[in-house]
């Protein structure tokens, strides 16, 4: 979930995995900033099971973190039957919720990749990780909530979203100030591009519920084919987004363009965190 190689295959441009995607079309560009989201506040955490019990929306009773990450994690709406790239089991392949950090309440900066990358470099961590997943699955608990997050914050500084992928430090943020998932919440083998049957389930139900649920300020996609099938519901929404562009084929000074515009638009909307009382670093 969390690396470029293991935890988030957050670009196929980047990695050359994924053929034939349709162009983003004019009505939907990711390089839209869309228009002002919601100006209500958050509630008040509590303490570090905090996180949220966010306000999901009129229409949505108030979920905690625990429950929307498990309900995630034990999705089975989709198979191998219709998508032959889907890696899903009850072991290491099952749906991923993403992360949220400690300080994401005050911030409200949603990053948004791909889908859950295959692993490698991180392979070792991969085997607790699951477990921890599987865990919180089987008992949608705040303890298991909280053991999930603590393994996480233990190897999410080797996370290349502060590096290349994202500009965390130039946008004022830290890891913590961010919350992070993928469009589809599944692996698939070597990294191929998910089919559209995953794709429309993953949009509809997890992210549409992710949106709600985490009220962000600002989205970020990772790459241009989670724009492409995230871009929509966020306009919809009416929250800003941008996407960060990482194809091979951008020059030195487009993609300098494109990360000066992320850039602009994450501080011009929530400003510069650091300088706030009370927030965590």
């Amino acid at each position: 979930m969390y690396s470029s190689s293991s935890y988030a295959h957050l670009e196929c441009d980047e990695c050359g995995g994924c053929d034939g995607r349709r162009q983003v079309s004019a009505d939907c560009a990711p390089h839209s900033l869309g228009s002002p989201g919601s100006a209500r506040g958050c509630p008040e955490p509590s303490p570090r099971q905090r996180d949220f019990v966010m306000s999901t929306s009129e229409k949505m009773t108030p979920v905690a973190p625990h429950s929307e990450f498990a309900q995630v994690i034990g999705c089975g709406r989709c198979s191998i039957a219709g998508d032959r790239h889907l890696l899903r089991d009850d072991a290491e392949n099952v749906p991923q919720p993403g992360y949220v950090g400690s300080g994401y309440s005050v911030s409200r900066v949603l990053l948004v990749g791909q889908n859950p990358g295959t692993p490698k470099t991180l392979a070792r961590e991969d085997l607790p990780y699951t477990a921890a997943l599987r865990a919180l699955r089987d008992d949608p608990s705040p303890a298991q909530y909280e053991a999930l997050d603590s393994l996480l914050e233990a190897f999410i500084p080797r996370w290349p979203v502060h590096g290349s992928y994202f500009p965390l430090a130039e946008c004022g943020l830290s890891l913590r100030d961010i919350a992070y998932c993928n469009i589809v919440r599944c692996r698939t083998t070597d990294d191929k591009s998910p089919g559209r049957a995953t794709i429309a389930n993953c949009t509809s139900t997890h992210f549409a519920r992710c949106l709600a649920f985490l009220e962000p300020r600002v989205v970020v996609f990772i790459g241009k084919w989670a724009a492409e099938h995230g871009a929509g519901p966020v306009q919809r929404a009416g929250i800003p987004f941008a996407f960060m562009n990482r194809q091979r084929s951008l020059s030195s000074e487009g993609r300098a363009a494109n990360r000066a515009e992320v850039i602009a638009l994450v501080r011009g909307v929530v400003g510069d965190i650091t300088r706030r009382e009370g927030t965590p670093r």
